[in-house]
């Protein structure tokens, strides 16, 4: 299974919440506004053949969407269809105010119904306003030579961050359920340097940063996104996640403790 193609999705990039409905119509019987206990959000459309996720999108030059088309095969199953990503078959089912969903990268979801979505959208918001700000506290350093440096210095490990910011589903994902979080955030202050390697397809760059981050993918042989990659501070790498990780941040500081005692 690509640890990339994981439903329970949610983008946490700066900007507006708006409500992904793409693709529904007047003919669609909506079922109700779903919440995990985690977080994640899901409108559960029936007759059109469509289970579609409110999306926090991003604001920018243009407002991106992300959208996923989920059908309906008979009163147990979904097809699921990220973009970009192969289909897979998700068994659902719906009793009074609970809805199940379960994947075989997932497992079982459980969601409960929401009756008031504008307290729901204040409740997204504020998850956002959170996120944004525990990631922009995270010690990012402006380049690759300035992370090294300061490592050296603070003996700490330098972790590399190859994302699609504005089109990476399970980037923005792992940047909600890892990064985002305040366990992540104490033990990145003092244990890493980290350096953000973006390669969006909306937002406009440096021309100078495109070639970098490019000169930086192509030398650390990144094939896919999210990507994180971890360097002794003498820039040798020690380590890496490919894909999305399962578990939460201490997960992934685990993992990096694993990168750390295997190069002593």
């Amino acid at each position: 299974m690509n640890p990339r193609l994981r439903i329970a999705a949610k983008t946490l990039t700066t900007g507006a919440l708006l409500l992904l409905m793409a693709g529904c119509s007047s003919n669609n019987t909506l079922i109700g506004l779903w919440q995990e206990s985690g977080g994640t959000s899901v409108e559960f459309v029936n007759s059109s053949n469509l289970v579609i996720y409110p999306t926090l999108l991003p604001e920018g030059d243009s407002a991106r969407t992300i959208p996923g088309e989920y059908s309906l095969l008979d009163k147990s199953h979904l097809r699921i269809s990220p973009r970009g990503d192969n289909p897979v078959i998700a068994e659902y089912s719906v009793a009074k105010n609970t809805l199940k969903l379960t994947t075989p990268e997932d497992g079982l979801m459980t969601f409960s119904r929401i009756h008031d979505r504008q307290a729901w959208e204040q409740w997204a918001k504020t998850r956002v306003a959170l996120a944004q700000t525990n990631l922009a506290s995270l010690p990012w350093a402006a380049d690759l030579p300035k992370a090294l440096e300061q490592a050296r210095s603070e003996r700490k490990l330098v972790l590399l961050e190859f994302t699609g910011s504005d089109w990476c589903v399970w980037c923005m994902k792992f940047e909600k359920d890892v990064l985002a979080q305040p366990d992540f955030a104490a033990y990145a202050k003092a244990n890493l340097t980290m350096l953000l390697l973006d390669y969006p397809q909306g937002k406009k760059q440096p021309d100078e940063i495109k070639q970098r981050n490019a000169e930086l993918k192509a030398k650390f042989k990144v094939e896919g996104f999210p990507t994180y990659v971890a360097l002794n501070s003498e820039g040798r790498e020690i380590g890496r996640q490919d894909g999305y990780l399962s578990g939460g941040p201490q997960a992934f500081i685990t993992k990096l403790e694993q990168f750390k005692k295997q190069s002593r």
